[in-house]
């Protein structure tokens, strides 16, 4: 498949991909909510893969231009990336820790089980709800890193360890040997949540970065993609093969190439865009805990006697609470005294 390389706006902004992460992050706060059939829950899986894919290619393009100056600048250039994200997630940990502490029971611990607790959230699962994406991310990329001029193999080891993240979910019962070896050896840890679901991902991305964008008319490609994911949900419920539905194997075809689609668009000036790039980041750091929040209030305000009914009130209490605290944080770090807002985007 032939590719070519494509151009970025003189700030290193492309719109295309900045309303492609909004729309993504408003999909996960639609996924969170429960608030859908159970036959959309394929499409509802794809946010999280394309996520990866742009921060990836995002890095890994200015990688390999740096690169060129130096291995030093390379290595800086990744280590900027690790701070930056590692004070994201310091930022809405604390922020989102009094809904972090009821959600995950930290008061029914004690206080070196909560630290214990809290350790193993940040590297290996999550704290606030969704934050396992940031550590994951943080871990993928330095591991693509150390194996950015081997990326074949780099892709090996990613696509494996999805292939098993796709037995822990959608395919746990097709394969009761294998998870009960997993089970020996890794207990109850829930790899699809960690950072071995993210390798793959995190390679598509650098390997996108090195090649340039796809030639090809994708779009066709596309719709066939989206076709065998559905396809695959009929299978794994036909014969009962899911645990958890959460991976699925048609996500390594359709994730790809709905970013390479997208990233081969003329790329226009959006004055917004560089908004929605910064309220993605807010809307899927806060959802989680503001979805709680909400959940709460609809309980006591509404006491709805339908469950779905429910959903679809946190649903849209959710997203207006996300918009305005987006909002709020994005103009109050225009401004001097709030500077230190813009580390939450």
């Amino acid at each position: 498949m032939a590719l070519i390389d494509k151009k970025l706006s003189p700030l290193g902004q492309n719109s295309n991909l900045d309303v492609l992460k909004f729309i993504m992050a408003l999909v996960i706060v639609w996924l969170h909510s429960g608030f859908y059939p159970p036959c959309l829950s394929p499409l509802l899986r794809i946010p999280v893969p394309v996520f990866f894919i742009i921060s990836a290619y995002l890095f890994f393009r200015k990688l390999y231009t740096v690169e060129a100056e130096g291995a030093a600048s390379g290595r800086r250039r990744l280590a900027k990336f690790v701070k930056r994200s590692l004070i994201l997630y310091a930022f809405w940990f604390v922020v989102t820790f009094p809904v972090t502490y009821v959600n995950r029971h930290y008061g029914g611990m004690g206080l070196g089980d909560m630290i214990s607790n809290i350790i193993y959230g940040i590297f290996l699962q999550s704290t606030f709800v969704a934050s396992w994406y940031i550590t994951a991310l943080v871990i993928s990329v330095i591991i693509v890193y150390a194996l950015r001029r081997h990326l074949l193999v780099a892709l090996a080891i990613g696509g494996a360890m999805y292939v098993v993240c796709c037995i822990e979910t959608n395919y746990y019962y097709a394969f009761p040997a294998f998870v009960g070896r997993y089970s020996s050896v890794f207990g109850s840890y829930d790899i699809f949540t960690s950072f071995p679901a993210g390798i793959f991902w995190v390679a598509v991305g650098a390997v996108i970065a090195k090649c340039g964008t796809c030639r090809l008319n994708v779009l066709p490609w596309l719709l066939l993609s989206l076709l065998i994911l559905a396809a695959e949900y009929v299978v794994t419920r036909y014969f009962n093969f899911s645990k958890a539905d959460d991976c699925y194997l048609s996500l390594m075809l359709v994730a790809p190439l709905l970013f390479l689609y997208v990233n081969s668009m003329v790329v226009r000036e959006l004055p917004f865009a560089l908004g929605l790039r910064k309220a993605a980041t807010i809307f899927y750091c806060s959802h989680g805990s503001l979805l709680m929040i909400v959940q709460k209030a609809n309980k006591l305000i509404f006491a709805p006697e339908s469950v779905m009914t429910l959903r679809g009130l946190c649903l849209l209490a959710a997203l207006v609470a996300c918009t305005v605290v987006s909002l709020i944080i994005i103009r109050l770090a225009s401004q001097p005294k709030f500077k230190w807002l813009k580390y939450s985007y």
